[in-house]
């Protein structure tokens, strides 16, 4: 019996060596790895490129517009009647024209529709912030029939509108409220035009190209004129088309 067991003595001795050294491997395996670096962080995506601001102000030059009615279009109109001299264009930012179709008209462009008057409508698009492009036909026709027939627009007051009185009338004008040269991203557009058309103001009322014979209370929307045989809805006055000046 004792020689049997000290047979068996040593094998279990080799098991133990054999264990020991499969748990310093594991552990020297553990070891390594811990040590491992981290693998690198994903990078960042690039930002977007942003894209050029728009600049602050774009010239457009007009083709110069062949009237459609008027003195200068023989039928158009009866003998005598006019446009008055005086007139307002101005600039402005999109959705703010001093007059609008659908809406009553303000002191100053009842003055202009019934007295051909645009003094007050000017002063009130000055009081505005608007900018003043032209206050009677001589300016205007210094903008539209000279070589250069353009207009420079600033990025906040893209939009134009434009009123002068059919005289003599009551209160009918002819006009074109907020032709904007930006789209509604408020970019500049490569081209832009407008009709200019005939708007009774709703301030007043008398016989068709009489001046008027009495005030309208309350005040009526203004919209488009609509008086055949000589102003059916919609009259065009003028087709104004421009397109913008490259750099």
């Amino acid at each position: 019996m004792q020689k049997l067991l000290s047979l068996t003595r040593p094998s279990s001795r080799r098991t133990a060596l054999t264990v020991l050294a499969a748990a310093a491997i594991a552990l020297s395996a553990c070891e390594d790895d811990s040590s491992a670096p981290a693998p690198a962080p994903t990078p960042a995506p690039a930002p977007a490129p942003q894209p050029e601001p728009e600049p602050e102000t774009a010239s457009y030059t007009f083709e110069q517009p062949t009237p459609l009615l008027g003195p200068r279009v023989p039928g158009s109109l009866p003998e005598g009647v006019h446009f008055a001299p005086p007139l307002a264009l101005v600039a402005h930012a999109p959705g703010e024209a001093p007059w609008s179709p659908g809406e009553t008209a303000s002191d100053g462009l009842k003055l202009l529709a019934e007295a051909g008057d645009s003094s007050a409508l000017i002063a009130e698009a000055e009081a505005a912030g608007m900018d003043i492009l032209a206050t009677n036909l001589t300016e205007f026709f210094a903008i539209f029939l000279s070589p250069d027939p353009s207009i420079t627009l600033h990025l906040e007051r893209p939009c134009v509108s434009y009123a002068q009185m059919i005289a003599p009338s009551a209160d009918w004008f002819v006009g074109v409220s907020d032709g904007c040269a930006t789209d509604g991203d408020g970019a500049w557009q490569d081209e832009m035009s407008a009709d200019v058309i005939v708007y009774d103001a709703g301030t007043a009322t008398g016989e068709d190209f009489r001046f008027k014979s009495a005030d309208t209370e309350p005040r009526e929307p203004i919209m488009v004129l609509d008086a055949p045989p000589y102003l059916p809805a919609p009259t065009v006055y003028l087709e104004l088309s421009a397109t913008r000046k490259t750099e």
